[in-house]
């Protein structure tokens, strides 16, 4: 990516969160809306489930993109489905926490969860 700064436009590492020439802010730049990964409807394991959102999370914040959408499912009360909706809103809370994200439920999906950069 690059500095958002017209006057400046280096090119910048995914994890600057500002510009080390302009001192930009990069993240509050998002220019594209919210990056969806379904990693509850192929069969996942948690650790191929795990794996999804990790590398979406690159691939959105890479982008610029404001949030990253994780589609987990509702869960059955037995089965793949219901392991990953309960180890995936923790895991989410955790990256939150540790990046100063936010996360939300998603009021248009009661099966999906938000993870918000800003």
């Amino acid at each position: 990516i690059t500095c958002p700064n017209p006057d400046c436009g280096i090119e910048l590492h995914t994890s600057d969160t500002n510009c080390p020439k302009c001192d930009s802010e990069v993240r509050c730049v998002y220019v594209n809306g919210l990056y969806p990964i379904d990693i509850a409807h192929s069969g996942e394991n948690w650790e191929d489930a795990q794996e999804k959102i990790d590398r979406a999370l690159d691939r959105a914040l890479l982008h610029l993109h404001k949030g990253l959408t994780v589609i987990h499912g509702h869960g059955q009360e037995t089965g793949h489905s219901s392991v990953i909706r309960t180890r995936t809103v923790p895991y989410l809370k955790g990256l939150a926490k540790q990046h100063h994200y936010k996360l939300a439920s998603d009021n248009n999906n009661s099966g999906a969860h938000i993870l918000y950069f800003q």
